[in-house]
């Protein structure tokens, strides 16, 4: 049987919303630092960013309101499927620049981001699953 869900306190949820709000701030600033890996078409990939970076400031600040356990759950469901989409976008715009042996390895590492994303989906679900039925 696997271990329940570990509660969070406050003050995580918090801490997550700071860093996420920093992580918005640096996302928006990236394309000006001119970046040598970074090319022009990352600026195209900010709205997936910019949205799931959101999401999970609202869902933290959600948390901090209630925090039941199938709530949990279902709101990691919908920022995985947000994470997915930033990937994805990551995957299909490759607004990268790492040489050709770098592109492969760094568009192996997003496959396999995705990959992961997935499998964490289908826990969140199984979660909700026995959140629902305690």
């Amino acid at each position: 049987m696997a271990a329940a869900r570990q509660r969070k306190t406050r003050a995580d949820y918090i801490a997550a919303i700071v860093v996420n709000v920093i992580l918005l701030g640096i996302l928006n600033t990236l394309p000006g630092w001119h970046l040598p890996f970074i090319t022009d078409q990352f600026s195209t990939v900010l709205w997936a960013f910019n949205l799931s970076v959101g999401a999970n400031i609202v869902a933290n600040i959600l948390f901090l309101i209630y925090d039941a356990a199938w709530f949990y759950h279902i709101a990691q469901i919908v920022l995985n499927g947000f994470g997915l989409l930033v990937v994805y976008t990551l995957y299909r715009v490759f607004p990268f620049a790492f040489g050709p042996l770098g592109n492969q390895i760094a568009r192996l590492a997003l496959l396999a981001g995705m990959l992961g994303l997935g499998i964490a989906t289908l826990v969140e679900v199984v979660g909700l699953a026995r959140a629902g039925a305690e």
